[in-house]
């Protein structure tokens, strides 16, 4: 991975990570051309999980990652990052997890790469490492990440709008690139949108009540959005395919909305805003789903 101009303020403050464990700890897996698979860890003394994390979000943004989520409590929490993408390949996520450790924490970082990125081992390690090591101790490291949650805290339950096509078509696109190469797979979506909120507008294609029993957040009331473009020929041609090929859009009901779904007929508009959940078997699911 190539290494991304570092954020001064950070590198003006003393580093305390063990200096060599980071790149002895190092390890790769797979042909960089096809996209591959890097991990590696460090222990950082005298830091918490939650400045530990809160740094990482702005060292990686300092080297133009977008934040994608985070997950976690004061024992254990994972940061989710992703690495820009350039001419010959996408964008990737990568994970930075922060454990409790007595007097200190440790940090790990593990991503899967696109294919075509084609970097070299030494220049990934110098990279990876490179941000593990700035994560700073006492006082200084605190206060920055103080500083970043009151920031951007509120940002992370950003809700973002968007059509029920384009979201499946934006799915289908991601799933194409992370099919590719050996040992890759649709993973990469339940990585890169955990947490992420929508608000869909559209029309109802389905609806069912879950036969495994109710999700958390939800009494089983399952709706699907219909994702076929409208208009004569083209949706009759469309129909039979988009069905079966393409991701579908579903939203769990929240708590309450039973009745709401007992309303919908099929080609009904709603608008629902959820949380994302899961992608699996071809869908992109939404929980806690509610109306407008």
């Amino acid at each position: 991975m190539k290494a991304l101009p570092l954020l001064a303020a950070l590198a003006l403050c003393p580093t305390v990570a063990l200096a060599g464990a980071c790149e002895n700890n190092f390890t790769s897996q797979g042909d960089p051309r096809n996209g591959a698979e890097y991990r590696t860890s460090t222990v950082v003394e005298g830091v918490g999980v939650g400045s530990a994390l809160a740094q990482l979000r702005v060292i990686a943004q300092g080297n133009k990652y977008k934040y994608l989520n985070e997950t976690g409590d004061a024992r254990s929490g994972t940061l989710t990052m992703e690495y820009p993408r350039a001419l010959g390949y996408e964008a990737f996520p990568v994970a930075f997890t922060a454990t409790a450790r007595d007097g200190g924490a440790e940090l790990s970082v593990h991503t899967r790469t696109s294919r075509g990125t084609n970097f070299k081992d030494a220049e990934s390690r110098a990279h990876l490492c490179g941000l593990l090591a700035q994560v700073k101790s006492g006082a200084r490291g605190d206060a920055l990440a103080a500083s970043v949650r009151k920031a951007e805290g509120a940002g992370t339950s950003q809700v973002v709008q968007i059509a029920p096509r384009k979201l499946s078509d934006e799915i289908e696109k991601q799933i194409r690139n992370s099919l590719r190469g050996p040992g890759a797979s649709p993973q990469i979506i339940n990585e890169r949108y955990k947490g992420r909120r929508y608000r869909i507008d559209g029309q109802l294609y389905t609806k069912e009540t879950d036969t495994y029993g109710p999700r958390p957040n939800s009494h089983g009331r399952q709706v699907t959005f219909d994702i076929v473009k409208k208009g004569g020929l083209i949706r009759a041609a469309e129909v039979g395919v988009v069905a079966h090929t393409h991701t579908q859009i579903v939203c769990e009901l929240a708590r309450g909305q039973e009745g709401y779904a007992d309303r919908l007929e099929s080609g009904d508009y709603m608008t629902l805003t959820g949380t994302f959940r899961i992608y699996e078997g071809g869908q992109f699911i939404l929980t806690g789903c509610r109306p407008d």
